[in-house]
């Protein structure tokens, strides 16, 4: 999927840019061609699309791109959240307890594991401003959410505790 990107869409890129419509056209096809690509061989499409802004994102017009398409990438991002948020159970108060153990293990870890290594050093705010920035769990995690439930790596269960914490 390199390979194309660095031989094909960069000239197909090229060819284009003097039509903005025409660019983002075709860097939104190169993102729905990633995403059908990795569909088609059993991988989630949502990583495939991911892997092909990923490449678009290496190209030398990435800037141009990006300027061009930023409005549809904040909709398509917004109700990729919604969507996920709708196909979560109804919280339960297990649910809630297992998020807050989950956050609660995430900040004391955080906290332990770059808190005590910058004061070493005596950098007491940068310490702390460290610890505090780091405690947020990934969004690459609700990425992979729907990944795992469906290759039965995980509960539905498991899943909304991880995506409420």
């Amino acid at each position: 999927m390199v390979w194309i990107t660095r031989r094909l869409i960069s000239r197909v890129l090229k060819f284009v840019a003097t039509a903005p419509d025409l660019m983002s056209i075709a860097a939104l096809a190169w993102c729905f061609v990633g995403s059908a690509l990795f569909g088609v061989t059993g991988l989630s499409a949502e990583i495939g699309a991911l892997v092909a802004v990923l490449t678009i994102g290496s190209l030398p017009q990435a800037g141009e791109v990006m300027a061009k398409i930023s409005n549809l990438r904040d909709f398509f991002m917004a109700l990729f959240f919604v969507t996920l948020g709708m196909s979560l159970p109804p919280p339960s108060m297990s649910a809630i307890m297992g998020a807050c153990v989950i956050i609660a293990l995430v900040c004391l870890t955080r906290f332990l594991l770059f808190f005590q290594r910058f004061l070493l050093f005596d950098w007491r705010i940068v310490s702390l401003t460290a610890a505090i920035n780091l405690t947020q769990l990934s969004e690459f995690t609700l990425l992979l959410l729907p990944v795992g439930i469906a290759s039965n790596m995980i509960t539905l269960e498991e899943a909304s505790v991880i995506s409420y914490a």
